[in-house]
């Protein structure tokens, strides 16, 4: 097969779309032809951080295909099915947190980004029907976040208002349609009005453009029953935008390491500040229940081909971006 090919020697290009061994179907695992592939900021910190890795490797962890082999004793999924793939590897019998052994789909175990990729049979469920290859590619990692983030850790219910920060990436977008879909109210912050167009466009109710003086636009709305935060900054504001009892839900660090906690604020509040990361195959499938149930999309900035993966990555990190990258494998 060919696949994108992250490279661990520094002075060869990073990533090659190049000639790779096929994949060995083992026992319990499935075998997928891969149609599309989304890209995810954890893509772009394994180039980034590609002189770690002790040998060239297959990336990627978003991916929906067609079953091409199935491993033995597995009786759930026949050669031909469409599938969609959950990037959480092994994450164990616990829902509060993933095992030791849990790792995220192409870190170690070669990833999405070849024309085909071989994962646990637990990883790989029914596509959506009314979902395209590429937006079923571009739910897998950013929706199960978003999707844990809000429901599990965050109890969202209907009725309640969401504070969304930095709602031009795949979280945010994801969580913004689940929330409106669920029947919350949800309001964002940003770094341009285009991109606050873009957040109501897909369900949000409105917003504040983080410019000066963007804090006193934020204490201006109404409390919020749940803030859903990737940057690590600004916790103090976010804090004191939260009705008592309400919950911060952590998951980035996108513009800062530390995120300052306003004390005072936070018992006398009630306030609960939760980390948030990644899901479990039970939320998963909790996900395609609830996108099988509504008519909202994956929203898609733009695609490429697995030939061009430098444009894609570029686009990936690039500050216009809102929604999805997606790679899409050739008919």
């Amino acid at each position: 097969m060919k696949a994108v090919v992250l490279g661990s020697d520094p002075s060869e290009l990073a990533l090659q779309w190049i000639e790779w061994p096929d994949p060995v179907t083992a026992p319990g695992w499935i075998t997928v032809k891969v149609r599309a592939a989304g890209l995810n900021r954890n893509d772009s910190m394994n180039v980034a951080g590609r002189e770690s890795r002790s040998a060239p490797s297959v990336i990627g962890a978003d991916g929906a295909g067609v079953v091409a082999e199935v491993g033995a004793g597995i009786d759930r999924h026949q050669i031909g099915d469409d599938v969609i793939i959950l990037p959480s590897l092994w994450w164990g019998g616990i829902e509060s947190h993933p095992g030791a052994s849990f790792e995220i789909l192409g870190d170690t175990t070669a990833g999405t980004l070849g024309e085909y990729v071989t994962v646990p049979a637990e990883n790989v469920y029914r596509r959506p029907g009314r979902l395209s290859w590429t937006q079923a590619a571009a739910l897998p990692l950013a929706g199960v976040t978003a999707w844990r983030a809000l429901m599990t850790q965050g109890a969202l219910a209907s009725g309640q208002r969401l504070l969304v920060t930095g709602a031009s990436g795949g979280v945010a977008t994801f969580a913004i349609q689940i929330a409106n879909a669920i029947g919350a109210e949800v309001q964002v912050t940003t770094s341009t009005l285009t991109k606050l167009d873009e957040a109501v466009a897909i369900g949000a109710s409105g917003g504040v453009v983080r410019k000066p003086g963007w804090e006193a636009a934020l204490h201006d709305l109404e409390p919020f029953d749940v803030v859903l935060d990737s940057a690590g900054a600004n916790w103090p504001q976010l804090i004191e935008s939260l009705t008592p009892g309400g919950t911060l839900v952590s998951i980035g660090r996108t513009k800062s390491e530390d995120g300052q906690i306003p004390i005072h604020s936070l018992f006398i509040g009630q306030r609960h500040v939760v980390g948030s990361t990644m899901g479990s195959p039970r939320e998963f499938a909790a996900l395609l229940d609830h996108v099988r149930a509504n008519s909202w999309v994956p929203l898609i900035d733009s695609t490429f081909g697995f030939t061009n993966p430098d444009a894609a990555f570029d686009r990936l990190d690039h500050r216009d971006r809102v929604g999805k990258v997606v790679l899409e494998a050739a008919t």
